[in-house]
């Protein structure tokens, strides 16, 4: 799942537990799209919808590369 535009029935993303709170960047959408399909959900990818966001470096964040290879696992 990409966070960019995410659109999710409040009961199921409840159900599911919401936005993971121990992901630095990325992955969240992964793992939240996992616990959805856990509990039958299905996903839905729409390629017309376009997201603009403003080129960033991740590493900026001091602990970028620490937390980014522990999400990973």
């Amino acid at each position: 799942m990409a966070e960019g535009v995410v659109m999710i029935r409040r009961s199921a993303f409840d159900a599911a537990g919401g936005w993971p709170g121990n992901f630095l960047l990325f992955h969240e959408g992964i793992d939240l799209a996992w616990r959805l399909w856990d509990q039958g959900g299905a996903g839905r990818y729409l390629p017309d919808i376009i997201v603009h966001h403003p080129a960033t470096n991740p590493a900026r964040h001091d602990r970028f590369y620490r937390l980014s290879a522990r999400s990973r696992v």
